[in-house]
């Protein structure tokens, strides 16, 4: 049985720090993990090798940092790892354009099964296994916590979680395409010795130009590009300032209120023209809009 499990880095949240001038997450301060739950679907994936053998392969998109992770998972027993990297890759982080890279690769291997971890870290990675089986044209399940192949069969059993605790179960053909839930199971430790045999072994890495993904992209897919990703920053509003004459009951009001606190209600009747005005008129009394400037 022919594996592949793709692995990304996600910075650890507790070294995740934000510069209070920009907004922006300052990336040399941030320390990088692979995503637990990739590890759970690597773990899945060595599980069904040693069942049923077969090989197992790692595909990682990026930088050179990515090659520890690509280690561990050597280390651990996968067969074949492969970094995919290019330098114009460096701002790119849309998801369609990450998993179109992984599937021009994943279509030159022989493959039964991909497994990818559930979930997203940073950049919207949890977008990636969805369009990776869109552009590989597989089965898809999502939220998987169990599953079980019985070797004479081209068909896998597969447990789902759902919301509030309940499970799913459900039978697909195989080759077809997994997100393992990060509860799925727990890691195996790698041996010293083999992760000390590999630290300096030669990762391979494989080029793909930016243009020729773009251009490779079906027609119907968006080939706009996220070079930035940032902080939601919703622009300052006023607070209304109760008068400080006014008992403190009062003022609390007023402020629970947003200002419109001991306002009179008031029924207006006429054409839709004249109830817009006097609408218009109330929020500018109340000063929640800025008054009109006057016409000549």
């Amino acid at each position: 049985m022919d594996i592949v499990v793709c692995l990304k880095q996600v910075a650890d949240p507790g070294s995740v720090e934000i510069d209070p001038g920009t907004g922006r997450v300052e990336e040399k301060r941030s320390v990088y993990v692979t995503h637990p739950a990739d590890l759970s679907a690597l773990e899945a994936a060595l599980a069904l090798k040693e069942q049923l053998g077969g090989r197992v392969s790692v595909l990682s998109l990026g930088p050179a940092r990515t090659e520890r992770s690509l280690r561990e998972a050597w280390a651990m027993g996968a067969d074949q790892v492969l970094r995919i990297w290019e330098d114009d890759w460096e701002n790119v982080c849309a998801p369609h354009f990450v998993a179109f890279a992984l599937a021009y690769f994943i279509k030159k291997m022989p493959c039964d099964l991909v497994l990818c971890g559930d979930g997203g870290g940073n950049f919207h990675a949890s977008e990636v296994p969805a369009w990776l089986a869109e552009y590989l044209h597989l089965p898809f399940i999502t939220g998987v916590v169990a599953l079980h192949r019985e070797e004479k069969l081209q068909t896998m059993t597969v447990k789902r979680k759902l919301e509030k605790g309940k499970r799913q179960v459900l039978r697909c053909e195989l080759p077809a395409l997994l997100a393992l839930s990060e509860s799925f199971s727990q890691p195996r430790r790698w041996a010293m010795p083999d992760l000390l045999a590999v630290m300096q072994a030669e990762i391979p890495v494989a080029p793909l130009l930016l243009g020729t993904v773009a251009r490779m992209i079906p027609p119907h897919v968006s080939r706009d590009m996220i070079y930035q990703v940032r902080p939601l920053r919703p622009p300052a509003q006023s607070i209304d300032s109760p008068d400080c004459s006014l008992p403190g009951a009062e003022r609390i009001n007023r402020v629970v209120s947003g200002g419109m606190s001991g306002k009179k209600s008031e029924l207006v009747q006429g054409s839709p023209e004249q109830a817009a005005r006097a609408m218009v008129a109330f929020l500018e009394a109340a000063d929640l809009i800025t008054k009109r400037s006057q016409e000549n």
